[in-house]
């Protein structure tokens, strides 16, 4: 997304949501640089100029403020992008009291022979923390593997969750969180959808428990219905293990 349709998405944003509610936002695409048109409440350059490209996709009002979560390629000579989420303000300036400058940004590294590109498709809040899922460590957000990341209310990595704020399922390469959600009792339940090869897609829901634990299920459909379930065994009560 470049900057004049960043603008535009939090144009929406702001003139559709009451300050007090949550609204999921749209999807968006492209990369580019440029500077958003002003006038009629656009905004102007709503992310900083650090940025080489940035491409939103979720987009939610939470406590009075608009949060954008997507992508952003933070080295112009660079190739890999990385997960982001940043903070707007009523009137529509970053509200720099959030992560750097009101833009938090976490790389999912995976060592020198994987792909080091992370993008958010979904975005939600435990609390009042950011929760991001999606794609890392792919080519393109279609061939990654699972990922989750949590900040804490000022856009830092929290630290109690997962490793270092982060969480990666470890299935092949073709997998993506599109939808996250927080359950009652603290417990995360991220969707999305993971290859099988040949058969195209699976349906794949995993739920994260406040201890740490985490169980996968798999279903897929070729001439039957299958589904797979993996429990981490860390952290989930023996009465939901069934």
């Amino acid at each position: 997304m470049n900057r004049a349709c960043a603008s535009l998405a939090l144009l929406l944003a702001f003139t559709a949501c009451p300050p007090d509610t949550e609204t999921d936002g749209g999807t968006g695409g492209g990369t580019g640089g440029g500077t958003g048109g002003a006038g009629g409440g656009a905004y102007e350059n709503p992310m900083p100029d650090a940025y080489a490209s940035v491409a939103g996709y979720a987009v939610k009002v939470h406590g009075g403020k608009v949060y954008v979560a997507g992508s952003v390629l933070r080295d112009r000579e660079g190739a890999d992008n990385d997960m982001f989420v940043a903070r707007f303000n009523a009137d529509a300036t970053r509200d720099t009291a959030f992560g750097d400058d009101g833009v938090a940004v976490t790389a999912f590294d995976g060592g020198a022979t994987l792909q080091h590109n992370d993008v958010a498709l979904a975005l939600t809040f435990d609390g009042d923390r950011p929760v991001l899922a999606g794609s890392v460590r792919g080519f393109t957000p279609d061939d990654g593997s699972l990922g989750l990341v949590r900040f804490t209310p000022d856009g830092q990595l929290d630290a109690t969750f997962g490793t270092g704020g982060q969480r990666v399922e470890s299935f092949a390469q073709g997998a993506r969180f599109t939808r996250v959600e927080v359950l009652d009792g603290g417990a995360l339940l991220a969707a999305g959808v993971v290859s099988n090869g040949t058969r195209g897609e699976d349906l794949v829901l995993v739920r994260y428990t406040p201890a740490g634990g985490s169980v996968a299920i798999v279903v897929s459909r070729d001439d039957a219905l299958h589904v797979d379930i993996e429990d981490s065994g860390i952290g989930i009560p023996p009465e939901e293990r069934d």
